[in-house]
């Protein structure tokens, strides 16, 4: 028997845990949607064609391993009526655009990243390579909790030099740990990516921060989303 059908096996048999799995692996609201949103995408990966395929299968790796062998197992019963949902299909196109914004800011020479509300964002690991050549450094930033557990899954890819992480809340009214890294380290172009951030946040605060930034990034140049 082949190693994936036989995950996909023993993921369909342990699926009675899986709503146990969820409780165990989310630590707060935020991070629950993430999980949620990554699970998507790594389904898509597995389970889509081709041209509907999404491009984020590393994804996977920032899984529990038991989550992922379900995502595996689905059925194509599963897999259709996951389909029935508008936001499966807006989430592999959603993937797709910020891939090409991400890429075109190394294009444009952007030399700092900074992503917030980054959840299982996996581009700063899936575009390792090109960063890494390019000298440019990836900032990641999420609740005080959410970011380290996000910390502790990229050590399971190993080596990632070029990336830092900051707690931040947007809806708390300072980000000092925020605004001490920002004087001390953007002295060049950069990208602010917020993927999906605003439905989920306080939006006095959210303004706060985005004053903030544009404070902060507007003499060097940058590129603010």
């Amino acid at each position: 028997m082949a190693v994936e059908p036989l995950f996909a096996q023993t993921a369909r048999q342990l699926g009675v845990f899986h709503s146990l799995i969820k409780k165990i692996a989310r630590p707060n609201p935020g991070f629950s949607n993430s999980l949620s949103v990554a699970e998507s995408r790594y389904i898509q990966s597995l389970h889509e064609p081709d041209e509907l395929q999404n491009p984020d299968r590393l994804v996977g790796q920032f899984l529990p391993l038991l989550r992922r062998w379900y995502c595996i197992g689905l059925t194509p019963s599963q897999v259709a009526l996951l389909r029935t949902t508008p936001f499966y299909y807006y989430l592999d196109a959603r993937t797709r655009y910020y891939d090409k914004v991400f890429l075109d800011a190394l294009a444009n020479e952007a030399h700092v990243i900074i992503n917030v509300g980054c959840g299982i964002d996996t581009r700063a690991y899936r575009f390792a390579p090109v960063l890494r050549q390019k000298g440019v450094q990836v900032l990641e930033c999420d609740q005080p909790q959410a970011i380290q557990v996000k910390q502790g899954m990229a050590k399971r890819l190993g080596a990632c030099g070029h990336v830092t992480y900051v707690a931040l809340d947007l809806n708390d009214a300072t980000w000092p740990d925020f605004e001490l890294w920002l004087v001390t380290h953007t002295t060049a172009k950069v990208l602010v990516m917020m993927e999906g951030v605003s439905p989920y946040v306080n939006h006095e605060t959210y303004r706060g921060f985005l004053h903030l930034s544009r404070a902060e990034l507007v003499e060097r140049q940058s590129c603010c989303l």
